[in-house]
């Protein structure tokens, strides 16, 4: 799943569900491991239980570059989601890549 979003002056317009129904919909019973891309390039890997156009319009207002967010991986396990997001956060970090994630550099 691909979700792109365009920001227009200071309004996110996103090819995603309504808020509204987004709210009343049920929650995701796994966690999902996703990215945030800008003209193709990764800039942030990440993990959520909620729906994507959710967790990518808190991303925008917190101030991070991105213009699409995809889903990578759904799994039952919590721990498994964060060893899968930490080591691409590693892996990408040593190809060179700069990243957004707070992962301690290694």
């Amino acid at each position: 799943m691909v979700l792109t979003h365009v920001p227009q002056g200071r309004r996110l317009v996103r090819r995603c569900p309504t808020y509204q129904t987004v709210r009343r919909a049920m929650p995701l019973l796994k966690e999902v491991v996703y990215r945030l891309l800008k003209a193709g390039r990764v800039v942030y890997y990440g993990i959520t239980k909620q729906n994507l156009c959710v967790r990518g319009r808190q991303h925008f207002r917190s101030g991070k570059d991105f213009d699409t967010i995809e889903k990578l991986v759904e799994l039952d396990d919590v721990r498994k989601a964060r060893l899968v997001e930490e080591t691409l956060i590693r892996e990408t970090r040593k190809a060179g890549v700069e990243l957004l994630n707070k992962l301690p550099k290694h």
